[in-house]
C-alpha cells in the first residue's frame, strides 16, 4: 500500500469514525431512530474498507512490509484486533436495536463498549499508519 493509498484509507477511517461518535451523539439525544441508521452506515462502511483491504494480502509486498520489521506487526495486528473487535460489538449493537426497539434504552453498555473499541482501533489505525509512513 502507497501513501497515497493509506491516506485516503486514513480519511475514511476518520469519516467512520465521525459517523460512530455522531451517532452515539444521537443516542445521547435519544433520537433512537437516527442512531440506528447511523450505527448501520458505520458498521456497512468498516465492513466494505475491511474487505477492500483484505486486498493487499494479495500482495506479497504488502505482507512483507506488515511483518518485518516487528513493530510493524505489532502495530498491524493490535489493529486488526480492535478493528474486528469494534466492528463485532458494532454488528451486535445494530441487530440488538434492529430486533427490538425498546432494547435502545437498556443496551448502553454494548454501545459504550463499541464507541470505546471504534476509538481504540481508529488509533492503532493511526500508529501502524506512523509506523508504515513516517
Amino acid at each position: 500500500m502507497n501513501i497515497n493509498e493509506a491516506l485516503i484509507n486514513l480519511a475514511v477511517q476518520t469519516i467512520i469514525l465521525v459517523i460512530v461518535l455522531v451517532s452515539m451523539r444521537f443516542r445521547m439525544k435519544n433520537k433512537y431512530n437516527v442512531h440506528v441508521i447511523t450505527i448501520a452506515v458505520a458498521v456497512i462502511l468498516s465492513i466494505v474498507i475491511a474487505s477492500f483491504g483484505s486486498l493487499n494480502f494479495l500482495d506479497s509486498s504488502y505482507v512483507q512490509t506488515i511483518t518485518n520489521p516487528t513493530t510493524n506487526l505489532a502495530a498491524w495486528v493490535s489493529h486488526e484486533f480492535f478493528g474486528i473487535a469494534s466492528q463485532v460489538a458494532g454488528i451486535i449493537l445494530l441487530a440488538l436495536l434492529l430486533m427490538d426497539k425498546a432494547i435502545a434504552h437498556r443496551s448502553d453498555l454494548i454501545a459504550k463498549v463499541t464507541t470505546v473499541l471504534w476509538v481504540v482501533a481508529y488509533i492503532a489505525g493511526i500508529a501502524f499508519f506512523a509506523v508504515l509512513h513516517l
